[in-house]
Order: structure tokens, then C-alpha cells, then sequence
């Protein structure tokens, strides 16, 4: 750099002077640190590619432990689901069974009653009396009565007359004496 004076400001020519003397000092100092970084860089990227293959080793083996340990699980469940399943389909299958058979016995039961009820409407349609029945039977029972309470009104008539004549008959010997006495 040239000797300059400090107490007159700098001219372009100074601050280029300075500028490329600056960069020809840094220049060595920044290439040396570049590279110094450059090697730094692909020694830590080595070393960060070795750790992630390390890990992803790692991990991937206890991925497979954990697949393994999990399918196990899994087909233990599995069987335990299966014979769980089967015993209900067994169950319900006896249970189907059974209401299948009810309803069977409700079915004939049911057609019992239909006969039954068809064998009573045929017998209200025919064996059952009519009002016009049921109202002879009427009619005839009120002459009926009428005709008794005409026989128990003359009984009663006779009934009187022949206690009067029972009572003449009582007086009688006592009549006849008095008539036998007054002679």
C-alpha cells in the first residue's frame, strides 16, 4: 500500500489501490479458509452419513423386531378372535335352533287355532240360533207364562172355594145339631 497522508480525504484511486490490496491479502486467507472448510464439511459429512447409516441400520432392525413382535401379537389375537367367533356362531346357531323350533310349534299351534276358529264360524253360521229363532222361543215362553198365571189365578179361585166349603163342612155337625136341638 502507499503512503498516504491522513488528513486529506481519499480519492477513488486510493479506495481502489486499498480495495485490491485488501483483497490480495484476504484473497490467500479466505481460499485457505475455504478449504479448510471444505475438508471440515465433507469430514462431518462422512461422519453425519456414517451416524445416519448407523441409525437407519439401527432403526430398521427394531423395526423388524417390532413388526415381528406385533405380528405375533397380532395372530395370537387373531386365533383368540376365532374361537371367540366360534363360540358365539355356536351359541347362536343353538339359539336359531331353538327359536326355529318354537316357531315351528307356534306355526302348528296357529293352525290349530284357525281350525278351530273355522270350525266355530261354521258352527255360529249354522248351529247358532237367529234372532227371528230366538224371538219364537220368546213369544212362546210369554204364552207360556200367561197361561200358568191363568191356572195359578183359577187355582187361587179354587183354592178359596174350597176352603169355604171346608169351613161349611166343619159347621155342618154343628149346624145340624142346632137344627136337631131346636125341633
Amino acid at each position: 500500500m502507499k503512503d498516504t497522508d491522513r488528513s486529506k480525504p481519499a480519492t477513488k484511486g486510493d479506495l481502489i489501490d486499498g480495495l485490491t490490496a485488501l483483497k490480495d491479502e484476504l484473497g490467500g486467507s479466505i481460499n485457505s479458509v475455504e478449504q479448510k472448510l471444505n475438508g471440515k464439511i465433507d469430514s462431518v459429512e462422512q461422519k453425519l452419513n456414517g451416524k445416519i447409516d448407523s441409525v437407519e441400520q439401527n432403526l430398521n432392525g427394531k423395526i423388524d423386531s417390532v413388526e415381528q413382535n406385533l405380528n405375533g401379537k397380532i395372530d395370537s389375537v387373531e386365533q383368540n378372535l376365532n374361537g371367540k367367533i366360534y363360540s358365539v356362531e355356536q351359541k347362536l346357531t343353538g339359539e336359531i335352533n331353538s327359536v326355529a323350533a318354537r316357531v315351528d310349534r307356534l306355526a302348528i299351534e296357529l293352525a290349530k287355532t284357525q281350525a278351530d276358529v273355522r270350525e266355530i264360524k261354521y258352527d255360529l253360521a249354522t248351529n247358532v240360533s237367529t234372532k227371528d229363532d230366538i224371538s219364537r222361543v220368546l213369544n212362546a215362553i210369554d204364552k207360556f207364562a200367561a197361561t200358568t198365571e191363568n191356572y195359578k189365578r183359577k187355582d187361587l179361585e179354587r183354592g178359596d172355594m174350597l176352603m169355604a166349603q171346608h169351613d161349611k163342612l166343619q159347621n155342618h155337625e154343628t149346624r145340624l145339631t142346632l137344627l136337631e136341638a131346636g125341633k
